[in-house]
């Protein structure tokens, strides 16, 4: 029963996205087609397990220790002010807020808050690589939404990265955490990044660092990882290339 409503669903949201006149497509093409088809393998067919049939065995592993999602938020919009403390929204209209955000899922469960983040990349394991970024503070999702659920809860916080794009059935490849014995160690590495005083500090000073360069028109270029122009909406203004082979100055 549980794998036909999710069919279904999936058969309504899709036509839902294809026929929305307010985004990008102009028709459906092979891409739509194929990903739909790695949602929905296994659902109806014999097929091995898709995306939505992993999720389907996640929910009932989990089911009873998130109380059955009861008290679960979903996209669940969270702002911070300029001194880093929650900010409760008026209406949509307000923009007296300094960092506003999105958590794909937030379980605020009896002794503690768990932050999801949905991610369609293919993980297996840990990956290291991203824990680095983390630690360096070249990537601050997961650390700016555990400063806001310490502050706004007062419970301990763990966060990480889930997908279902895996070899098993799902996988948790990053983790930040108050609690600091969920961090298991494999292969002499920790698995995770302890979220402490030490470390919301230079959260905080890291935040103020890009905001004081910002605000005084820094924006040099960092040619060591052009990744990250793929997220950016000012693409057709940045001289990067130039920028990149040293011929002017950021």
């Amino acid at each position: 029963t549980f794998k036909s409503i999710m069919f279904d669903v999936l058969q309504e949201e899709y036509e839902s996205f294809i026929n929305n006149p307010d985004n990008e497509i102009k028709e459906e093409n092979i891409f739509h087609v194929l990903y739909k088809y790695t949602l929905a393998r296994g659902l109806k067919d014999d097929k091995s397990d898709g995306l939505l049939i992993k999720f389907i065995n996640y929910y009932e592993e989990n089911k009873e220790e998130l109380n059955y999602f009861i008290n679960s938020e979903f996209e669940k919009e969270f702002a911070l002010d300029n001194e880093l403390k929650p900010y409760k929204l008026i209406d949509e209209n307000d923009k007296n807020y300094f960092i506003k955000g999105y958590i794909d899922r937030f379980d605020n469960l009896q002794n503690q808050v768990n932050i999801v983040d949905y991610k369609s990349k293919k993980a297996n394991g840990v990956l290291q690589d991203k824990l680095e970024e983390i630690k360096n503070f070249k990537d601050f999702q997961l650390g700016l939404y555990t400063l806001y659920a310490t502050q706004e809860y007062k419970k301990d916080v763990d966060s990480y990265l889930l997908t279902f794009k895996t070899d098993n059935d799902y996988t948790k490849f990053a983790r930040v955490t108050t609690n600091n014995g969920l961090i298991t160690q494999n292969r002499g590495k920790d698995t995770g990044v302890w979220y402490d005083e030490n470390y919301e500090n230079d959260l905080k000073l890291n935040i103020f660092s890009i905001k004081e360069k910002i605000e005084n028109g820094y924006f040099r270029f960092d040619s060591n990882d052009d990744t990250y122009c793929g997220y950016c909406e000012i693409g057709f203004m940045c001289n990067k290339s130039l920028l990149s082979k040293g011929k002017i100055d950021g």
